[in-house]
This record gives structure tokens, C-alpha cells and sequence, in this order.
């Protein structure tokens, strides 16, 4: 190689550097302020009075839906306010369900994180509700009148939380 395709090949790749820095600066600069302006940084945090605790031995911070309440949530970034309409099992549900399955009556549990509980989404509207409602009024099977989806979802559950909500209530469903 001579100095002449060494300068060149050296200053192309000064060249590149410089335009990747730039371009790469310009987007960090514009995702910044894209989160200041559009409200990307955002804090949702659980309210309390919504919620009953119970600790367990296996859980410090166990916590369920407080039963028979209606609870609405319109953070800043929302346009509109969901409401929740808590069971007496403390479940998201427009239904309260009998420990008894009712004859001729098939029986779905979903469980889950703050997708299945439908934050931020009107009970009604939550997927385990819409399910429902589709395999209710779409889908007739011999010997089954009726089909209950019974949404265990909590908002801020992980793996752990989920399956400890499932073993207290598996009896009660």
C-alpha cells in the first residue's frame, strides 16, 4: 500500500467514523427528547387503598384486589379513565361465581400479569372478558349451556405471585 491509499483509506474511515458519531448522537439527542416531550419516562405506581395485603410465608408482599369495589385508573399519559369492577373474590369480573360449577357449565381459569387483569382497560373490555363473551355467544356444544372465564390476573404479578394467587383460590373455583 502506498501513502497515497493509506491517507485516503485512513481519512475515509476518519470520514465514517464521524458522520456514525454524529448520526448516532442525533438519534440518542432526539430519543431524549421524545421521552421528555411525548412522556415516555413514567411512573404508574399501585395504590395502596385498592389493595389488601396478606402476607404468607411464602410471599412478604402478597397482595390482592380489594373485593367488591369499583377502581378507576386515569394516569396522566391515559385520555380516558378504566374502571374495574372487583368481585367478591377479589376478581376483575362483571360476574361473581359460585364455588359449585353450575351443571351443563365448562370452566376456563385465565391467570396472569397486568395483560390477563386488563389494566388500564374497563372490565368489560379486559381479554378474559371478551372470551367470554365470544365463546358464550359463538360456540354451542352438547351438554354445555355455559361457559364462565375466570380471570385470576393482578397487575404487578410475577410468576411467583400468579402462582401463589392460583393455590389460594383454585379451591374457590
Amino acid at each position: 500500500m502506498n501513502s497515497f491509499t493509506k491517507t485516503l483509506f485512513f481519512g475515509t474511515v476518519a470520514v465514517e467514523l464521524c458522520v456514525c458519531g454524529f448520526y448516532g448522537f442525533t438519534v440518542y439527542r432526539k430519543k431524549q427528547i421524545e421521552k421528555n416531550v411525548l412522556g415516555a419516562i413514567s411512573i404508574n405506581p399501585i395504590k395502596k387503598e385498592n389493595l389488601i395485603f396478606s402476607p404468607d410465608a411464602e410471599l412478604k408482599y402478597f397482595y390482592e384486589p380489594k373485593p367488591n369495589t369499583k377502581q378507576n385508573e386515569n394516569p396522566d399519559w391515559l385520555s380516558y379513565t378504566a374502571t374495574y369492577s372487583i368481585n367478591g373474590d377479589s376478581l376483575n369480573e362483571r360476574y361473581e361465581y359460585t364455588i359449585e360449577k353450575p351443571k351443563n357449565s365448562f370452566r376456563i381459569v385465565t391467570i396472569g400479569d397486568s395483560w390477563t387483569f386488563g389494566l388500564y382497560v374497563d372490565t368489560i373490555n379486559n381479554w378474559p372478558e371478551k372470551l367470554e363473551d365470544k365463546l358464550n355467544t359463538s360456540i354451542h356444544c352438547k351438554n354445555i349451556d355455559n361457559v364462565e372465564v375466570i380471570n385470576l390476573g393482578v397487575h404487578g404479578y410475577d410468576l411467583l405471585y400468579v402462582n401463589n394467587r392460583f393455590k389460594k383460590k383454585r379451591n374457590k373455583i
